[in-house]
């Protein structure tokens, strides 16, 4: 599932690379937990989530899912960066 996903990092070397390589391992770490669980697939929830789609397509999805962070001063609202969001 981590595959799946292309990560958009800002600039090498800014304070938002930096804050946002801080968080990877927590998105890493959540689909380790998620993989583990027993019962109904988190993973596809997530998926669904994401693509709209509850499996992987054979071929693959294009365009491929991407992961953008989202920053406190590009929005002006401190809540927005703290949801996840997904366009479908």
């Amino acid at each position: 599932m981590e595959d799946l996903f292309t990560i958009h990092l800002s600039v090498q070397g800014s304070n938002k690379r930096r804050a946002e390589e801080m968080v990877v391992p927590y998105w890493r770490d959540y689909l380790i937990d998620v993989e583990d669980q027993e019962g109904p697939s988190k993973l596809e929830q997530i998926l669904a989530f994401v693509t709209g789609a509850t499996v992987i397509p054979p071929i693959g999805f294009q365009p491929t899912p991407y992961i953008d962070f989202l920053h406190e001063e590009e929005y002006g609202d401190s809540a927005v960066s703290n949801l996840p969001l997904a366009n479908t």
